[in-house]
């Protein structure tokens, strides 16, 4: 019970990913009578059975069942009704296992994503962007593909027509298994394009050899899946984009409320074993330690948007119309500028408050440190850690209440180091 479970065809090996919170013999069952049923009747997944039904060769050699991801629990509420933050992560797992095995109709068996019906509306929407962008994935979960290696020396390949008229021969396979071979040969072959106009005639010519054997449905659901593939890289190709930068898997973010914060030493904290053992994320990094600092003086004893903002420009220039010549006071000063005659200094003496002109010297970059009161930072240390293992369990489908006793070590941790 409440597991996320992979069906894989024997004949072509297209994969259906599913979830349920019932046995998973008796939603086996269900998959198995929809193949013997009329389509018509059928108010879940059609392109399941139509594969079926449609291909005798596939039919026969049925498909296997795999769970792929087990939860906890049987899914429902002490009082026997279905548990609504269960059945969320279950959907949310189901998703992100469908987008990292790229089970999506046209490259699988799953006809919907998202409420939408990839079926009806191939022709409207673009599969990888929309099923197959970066997500949020569960943890050890990697892609089903490696690379493939071609010596296009000993298949007589001279220039890239003739990789295409290899390609088009290749195209009258009989059952779908030579059609997956021919699959990763086309995805190789997309990253080698430099050229879109080339890219467009494969797509003239491959689909011409396709539906001139139109009675083969895998072949055209092959074609959707060629066609998918070169808008996406088509229509998203950049030339020699910048490498991101490093974005740590799991952040814990911490308040730098007071310096006194630095000598918790909250990344030795996390690599204890008292921290892995309570830890309800299994198998992932451990949390990368990112503080945050309160407000610099520069945005605020240096900030001058109010001033500026508050400063009437109609009445300072007016004030010039009546008084071209305004007293001023600034060649007296011990600060003035020999070339203009006026005050323009970066000599911070001019600075007469003691304490204020102390302040300025430790720079535009310089913290006020607040006083030292152990409970209030206590309390800001513990809602900083509760609230990123919020993110934590949204991140990677796991129930907040999971990580209660490890929110109560780190209380207890801070409190004995304060």
């Amino acid at each position: 019970k409440n597991v996320i479970y992979l069906l894989t065809c024997k004949g072509c090996h297209l994969q259906y990913v599913g979830e349920t919170r019932q046995k998973l013999h008796s939603r086996i069952n269900g998959h198995r009578s929809s193949l013997t049923s009329n389509i018509g009747t059928i108010s879940g997944n059609k392109l399941l059975s139509t594969h079926y039904n449609q291909n005798s060769h596939c039919k026969q050699l049925g498909f296997s069942v795999q769970i792929i991801h087990n939860l906890p629990g049987d899914g429902l509420l002490p009082d026997g009704k279905p548990d609504p933050d269960m059945t969320t992560t279950r959907k949310h797992l189901e998703r992100a296992y469908m987008s990292s095995l790229r089970t999506c109709y046209p490259y699988g068996l799953n006809d919907r994503f998202l409420d939408q019906d990839l079926m009806s509306n191939i022709n409207l929407i673009n599969v990888h962007n929309l099923c197959f962008k970066p997500l949020h994935l569960v943890p050890n979960l990697q892609k089903q593909s490696s690379p493939l290696t071609i010596d296009l020396n000993s298949l007589g390949i001279k220039n890239e027509y003739d990789l295409l008229n290899l390609i088009i021969s290749r195209c009258t396979c009989t059952f779908l298994s030579p059609c997956m071979e021919l699959f990763s040969f086309v995805n190789w072959l997309t990253n080698s394009f430099l050229s879109k106009s080339l890219a467009l005639d494969f797509i003239k010519l491959i689909t011409h050899k396709l539906f001139s054997k139109i009675d083969l449905d895998y072949n055209q659901q092959f074609l959707y899946a060629c066609l998918d593939m070169f808008n996406f890289k088509f229509n998203n190709y950049k030339i020699n984009p910048k490498p991101s930068p490093f974005k740590p898997d799991i952040i814990l973010k911490i308040n730098f409320s007071h310096k006194i914060v630095e000598f918790l030493d909250i990344n030795n904290f996390i690599t204890t074993s008292e921290f892995k053992n309570l830890n309800p994320l299994i198998n992932t990094p451990k949390p990368t330690v990112i503080y945050t600092y309160h407000t610099p003086i520069k945005c605020t004893i240096y900030n001058y948007v109010d001033t500026f903002t508050n400063t009437n420009i109609t009445e300072f220039i007016s004030s010039f119309s009546i008084n071209p010549n305004p007293p001023c006071t600034c060649s007296t000063s011990p600060f003035v500028n020999k070339d203009h005659g006026h005050v323009i200094t970066g000599d911070l003496n001019i600075i007469s408050d003691p304490l204020l002109n102390q302040l300025f010297k430790l720079g535009p970059s310089f913290r006020i440190t607040p006083k030292l009161f152990i409970p209030s930072i206590h309390k800001s240390l513990v809602e900083d850690f509760r609230n990123s293992t919020l993110i934590w369990s949204r991140k990677y489908y796991t129930l907040p209440n999971a990580f209660v006793p490890l929110i109560n070590l780190f209380s207890d941790y801070c409190l004995k180091r304060l």
